[in-house]
């Protein structure tokens, strides 16, 4: 929804020639996307390599690299990355599949003179969809097509946006928003159950968009952080829990309780190492926010662990990826790339 909501705006650019918004919107997305996913995969070739799972042939290196272009499966040779990073690169593949198709409507939509603009945009999702089914069933990589769904929520926000700002301070607005939040966590993901999450989650998204912080829980000090870190956060803490895997099984208690308490020290050290690859290699290339940095400044306290798992599962569990990108006045939860 996030990305639909900034980058379907860039058609409203007549300024630019179509040749002149590919190659600002592919460097932008490039800066933005490839840095910090590399370094996570080189992180999971050296613990292949390192583990013995992983045997540097040709036939693996080739892997590796069509991996790395998000073109690759979860195979590099005889190594199964999503074992380690928990195979969060799927969302990226159709993210670059919007990307892809924003100067193609583009370009159409100037041929049309704007006259079919939001036809044109509701037919390439669906061609997005259609594309992600191929890539699901007959590809060799994996894609979940059910997020393309979200691609018109984005839409729609951004189209009316005008017309749901009416409810930039509406407190019942906010109130069922989280209500909202809370019923969608009351069910699994799974099969047609998704259209749940996608209902509750666009609803809520019309709200947050307009500018609703939601009682002031968006302008909290640690959510806005995590917002800041959120892509970084996203790439790491696969590989974080990787480690924590490795814990020797007799010191490990079976224990809801054991696992309750694990929970909240598994966010707090994937929130630092994401914090660290922010600040040393996502920032470096998506250039200097004109905003202040939120993420250098604040670290998750344990009286928020409670409000942002479940503000951040909400949205995990729709695969819908909200807290990432941004940069926008006027919407406090969604701050942030510098390079839109």
């Amino acid at each position: 929804m996030i990305s639909a909501f900034l980058f379907y705006r860039w058609l409203d650019n007549s300024t630019l020639s179509p040749a002149q918004l590919t190659k600002k919107l592919i460097v932008s997305r490039v800066r933005r996307i490839v840095p910090v996913f590399w370094f996570p995969g080189f992180i999971v070739l050296s613990i292949g390599l390192a583990a013995g799972s992983l045997s540097p042939t040709l036939a693996a290196g080739k892997d590796f690299i069509g991996w790395m272009l998000f073109m690759g499966s979860y195979h590099v040779g005889d190594l199964n990355t999503s074992f380690i990073n928990a195979g969060v690169e799927w969302t990226l593949r159709i993210e670059w599949l919007l990307y892809l198709f924003i100067p193609l409507i583009y370009l159409v939509n100037r041929a049309t003179k704007g006259k079919y603009l939001t036809a044109i945009i509701l037919a390439s999702i669906c061609l997005i969809f259609i594309l992600a089914v191929a890539i699901r069933i007959y590809g060799s990589a994996c894609a979940d097509p059910r997020p393309v769904l979200g691609f018109a929520m984005g839409y729609l926000a951004y189209k009316y946006r005008a017309w749901f700002v009416r409810y930039k301070s509406s407190k019942p607005a906010a109130g069922l928003s989280l209500l909202l939040a809370c019923f969608a966590l009351c069910f699994t993901s799974n099969t047609y159950f998704y259209v749940i999450f996608l209902g509750c989650l666009a609803l809520m998204f019309f709200v947050v968009s307009s500018g609703n912080a939601l009682f002031g829980l968006l302008n909290n000090k640690t959510v806005v952080a995590i917002g800041e870190v959120s892509y970084s956060l996203y790439l790491m803490h696969g590989i974080v829990l990787y480690f924590i895997k490795q814990i020797p099984a007799p010191v490990i208690q079976h224990s809801f309780f054991f696992y309750t308490l694990l929970a909240p020290l598994f966010f707090v050290g994937s929130f630092y190492v994401a914090k660290f690859t922010y600040l040393m290699i996502e920032k470096p290339f998506i250039g200097k926010s004109t905003r202040k940095d939120v993420a250098i400044n604040a670290t998750p306290t344990i009286q928020d662990i409670g409000m942002i798992l479940h503000v951040r599962i909400t949205f995990i569990k729709s695969g819908t990826a909200v807290f990432r990108g941004a940069g926008n006045e006027g919407y406090p939860f969604l701050h942030r790339d510098p390079g839109v």
